[in-house]
């Protein structure tokens, strides 16, 4: 189970305030672009608070999708992100926050 916390504007829904629409799109999604959920998306479980480990979402352009949080155990690759996102959103990559490093690809 993971959450979603925030989403850049390509992978909100189309009446979502602040959709963008595609022929308005930037070069390239950063962390600028991010907008916080109200409501954070909970995929595979029961909706609850995030928290665990900070992870973002890429495509191979680089550009960031989303960032969200897991909450991984001893079963967990670490992938199930990526692995919802590659089919939703065409994700190929996927970053956590690890302290003193920054934000590494797994």
């Amino acid at each position: 189970m993971f959450t979603i916390t925030h989403m850049s504007p390509v992978t909100l829904p189309d009446d979502h305030p602040s959709q963008i629409p595609w022929n308005q799109w930037p070069e390239k999604f950063t962390q600028s672009h991010l907008i916080e959920l109200d409501k954070p998306h909970t995929i595979g479980g029961k909706s609850s608070a995030p928290s665990g480990d900070l992870f973002r979402l890429y495509d191979d352009d680089g550009n960031l999708y989303a960032q969200g949080m897991i909450a991984l155990d001893d079963d967990d690759d670490g992938f199930e992100p990526l692995d919802w996102a590659m089919g939703n959103w065409g994700c190929t990559e996927i970053r956590y926050h690890t302290p003193g490093k920054g934000w590494v690809t797994l």
